[in-house]
């Protein structure tokens, strides 16, 4: 059976609500990433550190999101759970939960899998998402947050979207 994650709970109801109401985003700013055809929602207050074919990193005072993509895995989801397991792990995440499996149905066509841990006394969500349109293309995203900012940790997460 699979463990479902506080984080990934509220990250699906945050995407239902969104539909009902768009007031959520109203202190985020969008991001495009052409290179690879996603955008992305980060809070106004990021200052963006990176942002090359290589990575992209913006962080506040209390929230670092890093964005780093994969080329040419086409990893099968248990191939992701694992490579995204293994990430955090020489990343310095400790205390990582069993993760749960995106649903791409409820996360703007991506699939993927979502990880919760602790690094430096910080919360952090990671996930592995795979582009619905290019699947030899992923994502590592990497949050790490303090307790306050967890809503804004929903908003990134489920702001993530392909560009069509």
């Amino acid at each position: 059976m699979k463990k479902n994650s506080t984080v990934a709970k509220k990250l699906f109801l945050v995407v239902l609500l969104a539909f009902i109401s768009y007031e959520g985003f109203s202190q985020m700013k969008t991001y495009a990433w052409d290179t690879y055809k996603i955008k992305f929602k980060v809070p106004e207050t990021f200052t963006v550190e990176i942002t090359n074919v290589n990575a992209w990193v913006g962080y506040d005072n209390t929230l670092t999101l890093a964005v780093y993509p994969r080329k040419n895995e086409y990893l099968p989801q248990e191939g992701i759970k694992k490579a995204l397991y293994n990430w955090m792990v020489n990343n310095g995440v400790t205390n990582i939960d069993e993760g749960t499996e995106i649903d791409p149905e409820k996360m703007n066509r991506y699939s993927g899998f979502l990880h919760e841990g602790t690094v430096d006394n910080y919360k952090v969500e990671a996930a592995l998402l795979v582009d619905p349109d290019y699947p030899n293309i992923s994502f590592y995203i990497f949050i790490k947050y303090t307790n306050e900012r967890l809503d804004d940790v929903i908003n990134i997460l489920s702001s993530f979207a392909p560009i069509i």
